[in-house]
């Protein structure tokens, strides 16, 4: 399937990439987090897998996409606590990183350059005044405990030993990797 078409990308298959249970040790691995703070304060925070770069960065246009369109229209409502100077300037700058990650899958782009692309976007746009973004792509279940690790070694009740016993190269549990997450990302 051409994850890069976005006619291939429906609700089912997200849903298929965020079940971890039938991830393998040599997947990509998409972590995303999102929070705002306001009125209605939001986090979002995932780890989701693909079996491949181009299905990787399919979602990640995919979900550019979908908060484009959802920042215009907050944008059209007038966001709560935002002046109109401030409107549309994170679909814009979303949309320009949306268009950056296409450019990138038409140059036959490599591993490298993804991860050039993803500390770009988390250092230009990551975080904001009362909005944090952040995206990881990470190649493999080693590059995945260790990031955890990195992450959050300093969250209470973080069971490194655990982490490491589940998410290697190795010793890949994914319906293990899967609760812990479930329970870990809860805080």
């Amino acid at each position: 399937m051409d994850y890069l078409d976005f006619k291939n990308w429906k609700n089912s298959h997200i849903t298929e990439m965020e079940n971890l249970t039938f991830a393998k040790p040599t997947d990509f691995f998409i972590y995303v987090r999102f929070t705002e703070k306001s009125q209605l304060d939001f986090k979002s925070e995932k780890v989701l897998f693909a079996e491949t770069q181009e299905e990787a960065l399919g979602y990640i246009r995919h979900i550019f996409i979908y908060d484009i369109l959802n920042d215009v229209v907050d944008d059209l409502e007038l966001d709560f606590g935002h002046s109109s100077e401030e409107t549309q300037k994170d679909a814009i700058l979303l949309f320009n990183y949306w268009y950056k990650l296409g450019k990138l899958a038409n140059e036959n782009f490599n591993f490298i350059s993804f991860e050039k692309f993803c500390e770009d976007f988390n250092s230009n746009f990551g975080f904001r005044k009362n909005t944090q973004y952040e995206i990881m792509v990470l190649d493999g279940a080693d590059a995945l405990r260790n990031f955890l690790i990195k992450k959050y070694s300093k969250v209470k009740n973080f069971d490194k030993r655990r982490i490491t016993d589940i998410c290697s190269g190795e010793l890949f549990a994914g319906k293990l990797l899967k609760d812990f997450l479930d329970e870990l990302l809860k805080y």
